[in-house]
């Protein structure tokens, strides 16, 4: 049976990296529970949050400072593998034999580990630099898998469950290390020769940029971090693993998603229509009363949509393109050590007063609000845009030829390469032709809008033309 996409089993090797993480707090408390570790080895994960925020923001600042494509070493990729894996060697072995370390012990064990993390995390974005559609298929299935693997690793003996989390940890870091970090898909991939493409923008420009781009998706990633630090669900005495059940659901539909074809981009196809539908199923779930069916699935599903939005975050970060990989990679990474810290803080102040709750429905109602609002704000913008092009009087130029009559020119490829388009520009090239605005492109691709007027500028100019009108005229002559 045909998938309709390339399966990669290297990248299915994130896997065992996600399972082994215990920057993500959930998997910590895993650690916790088959150890019966004292709360003294809370300081890992602290420590671990607060070394990875200050790494990712110091890859952060640094990367905006640079006038060409950063790529880490393998010296540097061995290094920082060997870092992980050992870590979480003496984790184990600490956990196990030595519970009564000191507070100070499992502090240094912990920044040890965090400043690993932010290299490898970079090194599995380059792994990952295909298209969207072939990173988030496979980027899914890491997290079904990584699930299979913590969910079994829980119920083994503590001596097994530690030799098998030090394996995966092993094959988690080890494996983007050691892998060409060139970038497969090269249509793709980054021109290292185009200032335009890879062109220093300083700190907060970047920021806008990256921010525009991808704002809710971080910030759906914000929330999930946030709320699954925050405390640990329970549903009449018994403690669920709601991040994990809506990783697997989640992560579910994410395969699906990508293995239905449709005419419009995947970009809108989960924007517009998957995420703001998960999001209405998770609030009419929620409404019914307690003790419920419908409200007991609500319960166990309540990440769903968050855990959805984070699998399609870490896609588009790992596909963005015009952005150094190390700036996006450290801009995700400390997004993601501040939200697990606020809600770490969040649950030592309230946790005792029964708050955590109440707080978690609060940041999940926020985002929500703000799916719905961003949802609700771009249909009014291209109702106004059809209400504007219908109201173009007859006096109106003559309108651009039709998308067909384009597309027929059997010349498209060689005009391209004549005119010296590069691959980013001849992928917006390809969307103008089939008659998409500066706002549909730059959703599609994942860039600003400015970044897609800046190539639509460099392509005009190349062709001596003013305007997609001429443009198409002029391929058609061609």
């Amino acid at each position: 049976m045909k998938l309709g996409i390339k399966l990669h089993p290297q990248l299915l090797l994130l896997a065992p990296f996600l399972a082994t993480l215990v920057l993500f707090v959930p998997n910590l408390r895993i650690v916790r529970d088959l150890t019966l570790a004292p709360e003294s080895f809370a300081m890992t994960g602290a420590a671990m949050m607060l070394s990875c925020l200050v790494t990712a923001i110091a890859a952060t600042v640094y990367a905006t400072k640079q006038h060409r494509v950063i790529r880490l070493s393998t010296t540097v990729a061995l290094i920082s593998a060997g870092i992980y894996v050992l870590s979480h060697i003496t984790l184990w072995v600490l956990s196990l034999y030595y519970q009564q370390a000191s507070e100070v012990i499992t502090f240094l064990l912990g920044l040890i580990m965090g400043v690993s993390v932010v290299p490898l995390f970079v090194l599995w974005g380059e792994l990952y630099e295909y298209d969207l559609r072939t990173t988030l298929f496979h980027g899914a299935l890491s997290g079904i898998l990584a699930v299979v693997l913590i969910i079994l690793i829980s119920f083994m003996n503590a001596v097994i469950a530690a030799f098998t989390w030090c394996i995966c940890a092993a094959l988690g870091a080890f494996t983007p290390a050691v892998q060409t970090r060139k970038s497969p898909d090269q249509d793709n991939a980054i021109d290292e020769n185009d200032p335009q493409t890879v062109g220093y923008r300083g700190f907060s420009a970047s920021i806008v940029e990256l921010l525009s781009t991808i704002w809710l998706p971080l910030l759906g990633m914000f929330v999930c971090v946030t709320c699954s630090s925050m405390a640990e669900v329970s549903l009449n005495g018994h403690i669920l693993r709601g991040e994990f059940y809506g990783l697997i659901v989640a992560a579910m539909l994410a395969v699906i998603i990508c293995l239905i074809r449709t005419k419009a981009p995947l970009t809108l196809v989960i924007e517009y229509i998957a995420i703001p539908s998960l999001v209405i199923a998770a609030v009419v779930l929620a409404s019914f009363p307690a003790g419920t069916l419908l409200f007991t699935i609500a319960a166990y599903l309540v990440f769903v949509p968050t855990m959805f939005v984070s699998l399609y975050a870490i896609a588009s970060v790992a596909v963005i393109r015009g952005l150094s990989r190390v700036f996006v990679a450290g801009t995700t990474v400390a997004t993601c050590c501040f939200g697990m810290l606020v809600g770490s803080v969040l649950n030592i102040a309230f946790s005792q007063e029964g708050l955590t709750g109440q707080l978690t429905n609060i940041f999940l109602t926020l985002f929500y609000a703000a799916v719905m609002g961003k949802t609700v704000f771009t249909l009014w913008r291209v109702s106004l845009e059809s209400d504007q092009v219908k109201a173009v009087p007859d006096t109106a130029p003559e309108p651009p030829l039709s998308v067909s009559e384009v597309m027929q020119q059997p010349q498209t490829d060689a005009f391209a390469q004549t005119y010296g388009f590069t691959p980013r520009e001849r992928e917006i090239f390809d969307y103008l032709k089939q008659g998409y605005n500066s706002r549909s492109i730059a959703n599609a691709l994942l860039i600003s809008e400015n970044t897609v007027r800046t190539h639509m500028k460099n392509i005009y100019h190349k062709c001596n033309v003013s305007t997609r009108e001429e443009l198409l005229v002029l391929v058609n002559k061609s």
